[in-house]
């Protein structure tokens, strides 16, 4: 999971691929070229009816180059300030587990 970056808010299709997907994203949204290479891109969840009002499943992308990966994530907050997009690392359950019980403390402290 340390190459892997997951990506919020990406419209969804009925049948669409997904490394297409997130390569239009990468150029049209974020404004990075496209020569970075990816091992592996796909939606995560359980697959529902755009109908439902349900947000689009977010899409797990693991980079071949973890410095690909580092230049994404870090160039993320700049170019989707104040859109309804966002990137974040994936962990793993036992890590995420650990940080959303560390999240109430961090509010009460102002952090």
């Amino acid at each position: 999971m340390r190459e892997n970056l997951l990506f919020f808010g990406i419209p969804e299709e009925e049948e669409e691929y997904c490394d297409v997907v997130l390569t239009d994203y990468l150029t049209d949204t974020m404004k990075i070229c496209t020569d970075i290479s990816f091992e592996r891109i796909h939606r995560v969840g359980r697959k529902h009816s755009p109908r439902d009002g349900q947000r689009p499943r977010p899409i797990v992308a693991k980079f071949s180059f973890f410095k690909d990966r580092e230049f994404v994530r870090r160039h993320a907050p700049w170019t989707l300030k104040g859109s309804n997009y966002w990137v974040q690392e994936q962990f793993p359950v036992e890590i995420e587990q650990r940080r959303k019980a560390l999240y109430p403390i961090m509010k009460r402290n102002g952090g």
